[in-house]
């Protein structure tokens, strides 16, 4: 589709995200016999700086453009 309109560019787009309060999924353990227990973060009331971080990458791979576009987000 978008061959048939020259003024389009066509993208692959993907995101990722970093948080400060939730972490990534990851394998975990405990000792035999003990409960795992997992501790949630919060984050202090008034606390001005940003949860996450999100970026958002656009790779334009037209020949003639050969350009990755980034967008960083506070969240």
């Amino acid at each position: 589709m978008a061959a048939q309109h020259p003024e389009w560019a066509l993208g692959f787009q993907d995101e990722v995200w970093w948080s400060r309060v939730a972490h990534p999924s990851m394998h975990s353990w405990s000792e035999e016999g003990k409960a795992l227990h997992l501790i949630e973060k919060e984050v202090p009331k008034g606390d001005p700086d940003p949860k996450a971080l999100a970026c958002y990458g656009l790779w334009l791979g037209e020949e003639d453009m050969q350009q990755m576009w980034l967008r960083f987000v506070a969240l």
